[in-house]
Order: C-alpha cells, then structure tokens, then sequence
C-alpha cells in the first residue's frame, strides 16, 4: 500500500476487506444451525427420550460443541457453549426449569461443560488459523 504523495504516485490507499460479508453470514448461519442442534438435543432428551443422566445429556452437548467449533468460528462455537450451558441447567439439572442448582456435584458437571467447550473452541480456532497461514 503507498501513501498519496509518497514517491510520485497518487494512489489512495485501500484496506483489503475481502470477502468479510459473505463470511459473517456463513457464521450466522452456522450460529443459527448448531442453536437448532442444541434445541432440537434437549428436545429430544426432556421429552422423547426422558433422558436424566447429566453425564450423558453433557457429553452430548459437548459433541455439538465440538463438531461445531471444528467446522466454524470461535465466537460460534463459543456462542453454542453458552447455550448448552443454559440447557443442561434449565431442563436436566434439579430443580428443572430454574437456574438454581441444588446439588453442589452439578455445579462441577455444569462448569465442566463449559470450560471444555470453550478451551475447544479456542483450540480449534488456534488450529484453523494455523492451517491458513502454512
């Protein structure tokens, strides 16, 4: 990039955006696909399946999770943590339907999911950057 006046030329300079548009609205859309993921799991868990395990129903969330943060960027990724995070509490850890959580050992389960999910999140997109600057 060369400045107006620098050496003779004339040229404005420019910042390069690329395709920045078309980029954030694959995110959205990833965004908008892995929140169906998430609803349609706990939909299917609380009221097909009758699903109680917290162990099952946080690995499950975690699988989302990291499907999506390989396939898409961080703040998606991230984004989808924070959901499952809402659902595990909400509609499998007692008392459903609250966000209070009455026995300490999903205090642990609950900020697991999370913590993982984000240091996933954060590793995949280490990765993915990686690949793009060899």
């Amino acid at each position: 990039m060369r400045w107006p006046g620098a050496g003779g030329s004339t040229r404005i300079p420019t910042l390069d955006l690329g395709d920045r548009a078309g980029h954030h609205q694959q995110a959205c859309g990833a965004l908008l696909l892995s929140l169906a993921a998430t609803a349609a799991l706990t939909a299917i868990y609380s009221v097909w399946l009758g699903v109680t395990n917290p162990t099952i129903v946080a690995l499950s969330f975690l699988l989302i999770v990291l499907v999506v943060a390989a396939v898409s960027r961080r703040w998606v990724a991230i984004s989808t943590s924070f959901a499952a995070f809402l659902c595990f509490n909400l509609f499998f850890l007692p008392p459903v339907g609250t966000l209070a959580i009455a026995d300490p050992a999903h205090w642990v389960a609950l900020f697991t999911l999370l913590a993982v999910s984000v240091v996933a999140s954060h590793l995949s997109a280490q990765a993915r950057h990686r690949t793009d600057e060899a």
